[in-house]
Protein backbone atom coordinates (compact mmCIF):
# COMPACT_ATOMS: atom_id res chain seq x y z
CA UNK A 1 0.00 0.00 0.00
CA UNK A 2 1.45 3.38 -0.99
CA UNK A 3 2.21 5.92 1.74
CA UNK A 4 -0.39 8.32 0.34
CA UNK A 5 -3.26 5.85 0.72
CA UNK A 6 -5.05 4.81 3.87
CA UNK A 7 -6.60 1.42 4.53
CA UNK A 8 -9.25 0.85 7.19
CA UNK A 9 -12.22 -1.27 8.20
CA UNK A 10 -15.46 0.53 9.04
CA UNK A 11 -18.35 -1.01 10.94
CA UNK A 12 -21.68 0.82 10.99
CA UNK A 13 -24.43 -1.43 12.34
CA UNK A 14 -24.69 -4.32 9.82
CA UNK A 15 -22.56 -2.53 7.22
CA UNK A 16 -18.94 -3.71 7.17
CA UNK A 17 -16.65 -1.76 4.84
CA UNK A 18 -13.10 -2.43 3.69
CA UNK A 19 -11.87 0.98 2.60
CA UNK A 20 -8.83 2.17 0.70
CA UNK A 21 -8.70 5.91 0.08
CA UNK A 22 -6.33 8.81 -0.48
CA UNK A 23 -7.87 11.04 2.18
CA UNK A 24 -7.19 10.56 5.87
CA UNK A 25 -10.12 12.47 7.41
CA UNK A 26 -13.56 11.89 5.96
CA UNK A 27 -16.18 11.01 8.62
CA UNK A 28 -17.48 8.27 6.35
CA UNK A 29 -18.85 6.41 9.36
CA UNK A 30 -21.25 9.25 10.08
CA UNK A 31 -22.27 9.50 6.44
CA UNK A 32 -23.04 5.76 6.25
CA UNK A 33 -25.03 5.99 9.48
CA UNK A 34 -27.11 8.80 7.99
CA UNK A 35 -27.92 7.05 4.71
CA UNK A 36 -28.70 3.84 6.56
CA UNK A 37 -31.08 5.81 8.76
CA UNK A 38 -32.82 7.19 5.67
CA UNK A 39 -33.30 3.70 4.27
CA UNK A 40 -34.41 2.19 7.59
CA UNK A 41 -36.91 4.98 8.21
CA UNK A 42 -38.42 4.39 4.78
CA UNK A 43 -38.60 0.65 5.40
CA UNK A 44 -40.49 1.21 8.67
CA UNK A 45 -43.09 3.34 6.90
CA UNK A 46 -43.23 1.06 3.82
CA UNK A 47 -42.67 -2.56 4.94
CA UNK A 48 -43.16 -3.89 1.40
CA UNK A 49 -39.92 -2.14 0.39
CA UNK A 50 -37.78 -4.40 2.57
CA UNK A 51 -39.80 -7.60 2.19
CA UNK A 52 -40.42 -7.76 -1.54
CA UNK A 53 -38.52 -10.04 -3.91
CA UNK A 54 -40.12 -8.14 -6.80
CA UNK A 55 -39.63 -4.52 -7.94
CA UNK A 56 -41.47 -1.88 -5.94
CA UNK A 57 -42.95 1.36 -7.30
CA UNK A 58 -42.44 4.42 -5.10
CA UNK A 59 -43.94 7.89 -5.33
CA UNK A 60 -42.13 11.15 -6.08
CA UNK A 61 -41.83 12.02 -2.39
CA UNK A 62 -39.46 9.09 -1.71
CA UNK A 63 -35.83 10.00 -0.91
CA UNK A 64 -33.42 9.91 -3.85
CA UNK A 65 -31.54 6.91 -2.48
CA UNK A 66 -34.81 4.93 -2.35
CA UNK A 67 -35.73 5.95 -5.91
CA UNK A 68 -32.35 4.84 -7.20
CA UNK A 69 -32.64 1.45 -5.49
CA UNK A 70 -36.07 1.00 -7.07
CA UNK A 71 -34.80 2.02 -10.52
CA UNK A 72 -32.01 -0.56 -10.43
CA UNK A 73 -34.16 -3.34 -9.00
CA UNK A 74 -36.92 -2.65 -11.53
CA UNK A 75 -34.55 -3.19 -14.46
CA UNK A 76 -33.16 -6.37 -12.88
CA UNK A 77 -36.56 -7.72 -11.84
CA UNK A 78 -35.63 -8.18 -8.18
CA UNK A 79 -36.59 -6.58 -4.87
CA UNK A 80 -35.03 -3.21 -3.93
CA UNK A 81 -32.89 -4.58 -1.11
CA UNK A 82 -31.05 -6.79 -3.62
CA UNK A 83 -28.91 -3.73 -4.34
CA UNK A 84 -28.60 -2.46 -0.76
CA UNK A 85 -24.89 -3.25 -0.39
CA UNK A 86 -24.07 -1.72 -3.77
CA UNK A 87 -26.12 1.35 -2.88
CA UNK A 88 -24.16 2.01 0.29
CA UNK A 89 -20.88 1.38 -1.56
CA UNK A 90 -21.69 3.82 -4.38
CA UNK A 91 -23.08 6.57 -2.17
CA UNK A 92 -20.02 6.22 0.09
CA UNK A 93 -17.64 6.44 -2.87
CA UNK A 94 -19.38 9.54 -4.19
CA UNK A 95 -19.26 11.09 -0.73
CA UNK A 96 -15.49 10.52 -0.66
CA UNK A 97 -15.20 12.09 -4.11
CA UNK A 98 -17.08 15.14 -2.77
CA UNK A 99 -14.42 15.29 -0.02
CA UNK A 100 -11.71 15.52 -2.69
CA UNK A 101 -10.78 11.88 -3.21
CA UNK A 102 -9.34 10.77 -6.53
CA UNK A 103 -8.63 7.23 -5.34
CA UNK A 104 -11.16 5.38 -3.20
CA UNK A 105 -12.20 1.72 -3.16
CA UNK A 106 -15.26 1.00 -1.03
CA UNK A 107 -15.75 -2.74 -0.54
CA UNK A 108 -19.05 -3.48 1.16
CA UNK A 109 -19.00 -7.23 1.71
CA UNK A 110 -17.69 -7.91 -1.80
CA UNK A 111 -19.82 -5.28 -3.54
CA UNK A 112 -17.36 -2.62 -4.61
CA UNK A 113 -17.57 0.94 -5.85
CA UNK A 114 -14.39 2.76 -6.78
CA UNK A 115 -12.74 5.74 -8.40
CA UNK A 116 -9.06 5.48 -9.21
CA UNK A 117 -6.15 7.54 -10.46
CA UNK A 118 -3.82 4.53 -10.52
CA UNK A 119 -4.00 0.97 -11.81
CA UNK A 120 -4.98 -1.71 -9.31
CA UNK A 121 -5.93 -5.39 -9.25
CA UNK A 122 -9.04 -6.78 -7.57
CA UNK A 123 -9.09 -10.50 -6.85
CA UNK A 124 -11.92 -12.82 -7.95
CA UNK A 125 -13.26 -15.08 -5.20
CA UNK A 126 -15.38 -17.97 -6.47
CA UNK A 127 -15.94 -20.20 -3.47
CA UNK A 128 -15.05 -23.84 -4.06
CA UNK A 129 -14.01 -23.34 -7.70
CA UNK A 130 -10.36 -24.15 -8.37
CA UNK A 131 -10.11 -20.70 -9.99
CA UNK A 132 -10.98 -18.93 -6.75
CA UNK A 133 -8.30 -16.54 -5.52
CA UNK A 134 -6.04 -17.20 -8.51
CA UNK A 135 -7.29 -14.54 -10.94
CA UNK A 136 -8.08 -10.86 -10.71
CA UNK A 137 -9.36 -7.93 -12.74
CA UNK A 138 -6.89 -5.19 -13.62
CA UNK A 139 -8.59 -1.79 -13.46
CA UNK A 140 -6.94 1.25 -14.99
CA UNK A 141 -6.31 4.76 -13.76
CA UNK A 142 -9.19 7.10 -14.54
CA UNK A 143 -11.96 4.53 -14.10
CA UNK A 144 -15.04 5.00 -11.91
CA UNK A 145 -17.09 1.81 -11.71
CA UNK A 146 -19.07 -0.63 -9.62
CA UNK A 147 -18.18 -4.31 -9.41
CA UNK A 148 -20.65 -6.56 -7.58
CA UNK A 149 -21.01 -10.28 -7.11
CA UNK A 150 -23.66 -12.84 -6.25
CA UNK A 151 -23.11 -16.46 -5.28
CA UNK A 152 -25.16 -19.51 -4.40
CA UNK A 153 -22.25 -21.10 -2.55
CA UNK A 154 -20.60 -18.17 -0.74
CA UNK A 155 -22.02 -15.78 1.82
CA UNK A 156 -25.49 -15.26 3.25
CA UNK A 157 -27.32 -13.59 0.37
CA UNK A 158 -30.16 -15.47 -1.31
CA UNK A 159 -29.48 -16.83 -4.80
CA UNK A 160 -31.86 -19.11 -6.67
CA UNK A 161 -29.13 -20.31 -9.02
CA UNK A 162 -26.04 -22.50 -8.63
CA UNK A 163 -23.17 -20.13 -9.41
CA UNK A 164 -19.97 -19.98 -7.41
CA UNK A 165 -19.84 -16.37 -8.51
CA UNK A 166 -21.59 -13.98 -10.87
CA UNK A 167 -19.67 -10.72 -11.10
CA UNK A 168 -21.12 -7.72 -12.90
CA UNK A 169 -19.20 -4.54 -13.76
CA UNK A 170 -21.21 -1.40 -14.47
CA UNK A 171 -20.98 2.37 -14.42
CA UNK A 172 -23.67 2.34 -11.70
CA UNK A 173 -22.93 0.17 -8.66
CA UNK A 174 -26.63 -0.18 -7.82
CA UNK A 175 -27.28 -1.73 -11.23
CA UNK A 176 -24.21 -3.96 -10.88
CA UNK A 177 -25.52 -5.27 -7.57
CA UNK A 178 -29.14 -5.81 -8.66
CA UNK A 179 -28.07 -7.42 -11.94
CA UNK A 180 -25.58 -9.76 -10.25
CA UNK A 181 -28.45 -11.09 -8.13
CA UNK A 182 -30.82 -11.36 -11.07
CA UNK A 183 -28.34 -13.04 -13.40
CA UNK A 184 -27.27 -15.36 -10.60
CA UNK A 185 -30.87 -16.51 -10.18
CA UNK A 186 -30.81 -17.72 -13.79
CA UNK A 187 -27.58 -19.73 -13.58
CA UNK A 188 -29.44 -23.02 -13.62
CA UNK A 189 -29.28 -26.17 -15.75
CA UNK A 190 -28.69 -29.88 -15.94
CA UNK A 191 -24.91 -29.37 -15.91
CA UNK A 192 -22.39 -26.59 -15.29
CA UNK A 193 -22.03 -25.55 -18.93
CA UNK A 194 -25.79 -25.32 -19.44
CA UNK A 195 -26.13 -23.32 -16.23
CA UNK A 196 -23.49 -20.82 -17.29
CA UNK A 197 -24.99 -20.47 -20.77
CA UNK A 198 -28.46 -19.88 -19.34
CA UNK A 199 -27.05 -17.14 -17.14
CA UNK A 200 -25.29 -15.53 -20.09
CA UNK A 201 -28.42 -15.71 -22.23
CA UNK A 202 -30.43 -13.94 -19.54
CA UNK A 203 -27.67 -11.35 -19.07
CA UNK A 204 -27.62 -10.60 -22.79
CA UNK A 205 -31.18 -9.27 -22.53
CA UNK A 206 -29.97 -6.64 -20.04
CA UNK A 207 -26.63 -5.75 -21.61
CA UNK A 208 -27.53 -2.06 -21.98
CA UNK A 209 -27.24 -1.69 -18.21
CA UNK A 210 -23.77 -3.12 -17.58
CA UNK A 211 -20.33 -3.19 -19.15
CA UNK A 212 -19.41 -6.84 -18.60
CA UNK A 213 -20.07 -9.93 -16.50
CA UNK A 214 -18.30 -13.10 -15.44
CA UNK A 215 -20.00 -16.35 -14.39
CA UNK A 216 -18.18 -19.26 -12.72
CA UNK A 217 -19.74 -22.61 -11.81
CA UNK A 218 -17.10 -25.01 -10.51
CA UNK A 219 -14.47 -24.80 -13.27
CA UNK A 220 -16.79 -23.64 -16.06
CA UNK A 221 -16.43 -19.96 -16.96
CA UNK A 222 -18.57 -17.71 -19.13
CA UNK A 223 -18.19 -14.02 -19.94
CA UNK A 224 -20.20 -11.31 -21.66
CA UNK A 225 -19.20 -7.79 -22.64
CA UNK A 226 -15.81 -6.11 -22.50
CA UNK A 227 -14.20 -7.40 -19.32
CA UNK A 228 -11.12 -5.76 -17.83
CA UNK A 229 -7.84 -7.59 -18.34
CA UNK A 230 -7.79 -10.78 -16.26
CA UNK A 231 -4.43 -11.41 -14.64
CA UNK A 232 -2.90 -14.01 -12.34
CA UNK A 233 -2.91 -12.92 -8.71
CA UNK A 234 0.15 -12.37 -6.62
CA UNK A 235 0.13 -15.41 -4.30
CA UNK A 236 0.54 -13.07 -1.31
CA UNK A 237 -2.62 -11.10 -2.16
CA UNK A 238 -5.26 -11.76 0.45
CA UNK A 239 -8.89 -12.40 -0.44
CA UNK A 240 -10.90 -9.17 -0.22
CA UNK A 241 -7.74 -7.14 -0.77
CA UNK A 242 -6.40 -4.95 -3.56
CA UNK A 243 -3.00 -4.66 -5.16
CA UNK A 244 -1.89 -1.25 -6.35
CA UNK A 245 0.32 -0.99 -9.41
CA UNK A 246 2.86 1.82 -9.24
Amino acid sequence: MNSNTFKSKLSVEETKINLVTDISFHNLNDYIFNIRSTIKDYMKRHPIFSGSFEPVIVDDSAPNIIKRMCDASSVAGVGPTACLAGTIAEFSRDYLISCGSKYSIVDNGGDISFVTDKDFICGIYAGKSSLSGKLGFKFLAGEKLGICSSSATVGFSTSLGKSDVVTVIADDTLFADALATSIGNHVLGVDDETSVNNGLEFADNLNNYFKSALIIVNDTVGTIGNLPEIVKLNPSLEINNFEEID
